[in-house]
């Protein structure tokens, strides 16, 4: 098997350094910032035609949220971007929510809209 990441002389330290070593050559892309900008899902968000809701936190170590803040929402599409969250790790603080998994329950109040 080819392992790219077995014959590097020094690991990668970020996301970034990951993806260009590993992720993006082993999925076909010619490098991380080729398979970021394919894989985005930002030029098809304007193109959405159901009621959507995007949850993103600001402290996700994967996913930057600049670029949601400054694209262009249909009126369909309603963004929620949390302090904290992390990625997909939307947990509430003890005695603040009933059930700690805040995300969960917001997914079904906005199922219930």
């Amino acid at each position: 098997d080819d392992v790219p990441l077995a014959r590097m002389q020094k690991l990668p330290s970020t996301l970034l350094e990951f993806d260009d070593a590993y992720t993006a050559p082993a999925s076909g892309f010619e490098s991380a910032e080729h398979y970021y900008q394919s894989a985005s899902a930002l030029p098809v968000i304007p193109e959405i035609r159901v009621h959507t809701s995007i949850l993103a936190a600001e402290d996700d170590p994967m996913v930057c949220v600049a670029p949601l803040k400054n694209a262009v929402m249909p009126p369909n599409v309603k963004l929620y971007l949390t302090k904290h969250g992390g990625h997909l790790g939307f947990i509430g603080r003890k005695g603040i929510d009933a059930d700690r998994r805040w995300m969960d329950w917001r997914v079904i109040e906005w199922l219930l809209e």
